[in-house]
């Protein structure tokens, strides 16, 4: 897909690096990319409150994003980029629409409706809406895309890895829960890796009054500061193996799982979805119960058998791109 020239304005969240992956890759394509976040505020606060009640900040969200494209001075755009939406008000997009009216408008969705309903009602705004859940997608009638794996973690195979499991990832649901109890079962020899990030300190008492998940975790289980993606990626070239628990509202693939595909690791998840994608093999992925998260040790140990240089490509970031914008 040609992207050299194009004008591309994308509405992105800030999220562990994954918004800089995207525009990297589309600037290294020739496109001319402009990036409103979403939630594009420094206040953790302000982004509790987009999270419970949105229709509070899309004002406050609205008039950044004026402001943004009014100094980007672009005369046009031949695509927007909306994903995930949070602060996304209809009357801008409408806006937006009006400014632009050559540009071709997506959506994508990387969490699930459940988390975002407001998404259901804008999808038909949208020329193209696609989603990373394959059973959102046929249940909304919309198209299917899974997430991808940024160029860095396209590691070679490392034989001499010094942690044998890890995790890496936002707190939410009942993940933190399900660790504790791997992290209890895991013999103690068995070396082990685990960032759970929390936005704020506060995040974790009021998540002690709501979700019953996390009253009896210690709080040094929690980490209030993002890892670097430079971080993330040593994480991942010094391990066996990666954990992956997807949010219980969702059945769509975590971005965690195509990291560890990229480095070539194996994988530990709850989600049994992954047994009908084309990249799924035994003896590199392993399903667990979210219930009862057992399993043996031994399967850290074998060798990581090499995918098709086609799965690969198509999981890429490029690979990501070619789907997402090629059709619209």
């Amino acid at each position: 897909m040609d992207l050299a020239g194009k004008h591309i304005l994308m509405q992105v969240v800030p999220y562990f690096g994954y918004d800089r992956t995207l525009a990297d890759a589309l600037r290294r394509r020739g496109a001319i990319v402009d990036v409103l976040a979403d939630r594009p505020f420094d206040s953790a606060l302000l982004h509790g409150v987009a999270k419970l009640g949105r229709r509070a900040v899309l004002g406050h969200a609205t008039r950044i994003y004026r402001e943004q494209i009014a100094a980007a001075g672009r005369s046009h755009y031949d695509h927007v980029l909306v994903i995930n939406g949070q602060t996304m008000s209809d009357s801008f997009l409408a806006e937006l629409r009006g400014a632009y009216p050559r540009a071709k408008f997506t959506f994508y969705i990387w969490d699930s409706f459940e988390n975002k309903p407001y998404a259901v009602a804008a999808l038909p705004r949208y020329d193209r809406a696609l989603s990373f859940d394959r059973r959102a997608a046929e249940r909304h009638g919309i198209g299917f895309r899974p997430l991808f794996y940024a160029p860095e973690f396209d590691l070679p195979a490392n034989d001499r890895a010094d942690i044998d499991l890890s995790f890496i990832g936002t707190a939410h649901s009942d993940r933190a829960a399900i660790i504790h109890r791997v992290d209890r079962m895991l013999p103690a020899d068995l070396t082990r890796h685990w960032f759970l990030y929390l936005k704020a300190p506060w995040v974790l008492p009021y998540q002690r009054i709501t979700n019953p998940h996390f009253r009896r975790l210690p709080a040094s289980m929690f980490s209030y500061a993002p890892m670097s993606r430079d971080a993330v990626r040593n994480v991942f070239a010094r391990s066996l193996a990666f954990l992956d628990i997807e949010h219980d509202r969702q059945t769509g693939l975590t971005i965690r799982t195509f990291e560890a595909l990229g480095a070539r690791k194996k994988l530990i998840t709850t989600n049994a979805e992954i047994r009908h994608y084309d990249f799924h093999d035994p003896a590199n992925i392993l399903v667990i119960d979210r219930r009862a998260p057992a399993f043996d040790p031994d399967f850290l140990m074998g060798p990581v058998r090499e995918l098709p240089p086609a799965i690969r490509a198509r999981y890429s970031v490029d690979g990501w791109i070619d789907e997402v914008l090629g059709e619209a």
